[in-house]
């Protein structure tokens, strides 16, 4: 791949989308955690997808595509939170099906988690273009 091409999908420093990575790993589990602990009786009860998983699902996705670009890893930055809410959501602590990981790894809120995220990403990659926070990462021939 060219760097422009790179950049675009990667991001344009490898040391800040390994970062963002890690920490969306660590963000999934911190929303497994708090469904498990706190928030699935504070919100009433289970709903089809919670409003604190979409938003923070834009708002990482669109904190790394400012920063860094990187569509494939403002994806994966923006599913994590709905991967944390899959796993509390099909099992949690308490799972007593055997197959609830392979419902959580096909669930459909995941493709939801997917439009969020690539929402956070044109949110974020255009609001950095119109800050002049970086220039377009184009493939020049």
């Amino acid at each position: 791949m060219r760097p422009p091409l790179h950049a675009l999908l990667l991001g344009r420093e490898r040391g800040t989308s390994r970062r963002a990575v890690g920490l969306a790993a660590v963000l999934s589990a911190v929303v497994f955690a708090a469904y498990e602990l706190v928030l699935h009786s504070a919100l009433g009860g289970a709903v089809w997808y919670p409003y604190p998983v979409a938003g923070l699902a834009v708002a990482a996705a669109a904190a790394h595509a400012y920063r860094n670009d990187g569509l494939l890893v403002s994806v994966v930055v923006g599913l994590c939170p709905a991967v944390g809410y899959d796993l509390y959501h099909f099992g949690g602590l308490h799972s007593a099906a055997p197959n609830s990981l392979l419902l959580a790894a096909t669930s459909p809120s995941l493709l939801v988690g997917l439009a969020y995220a690539s929402l956070g990403f044109v949110a974020g990659a255009t609001l950095s273009r119109l800050a002049g926070a970086v220039g377009p990462a184009t493939d020049a021939v």
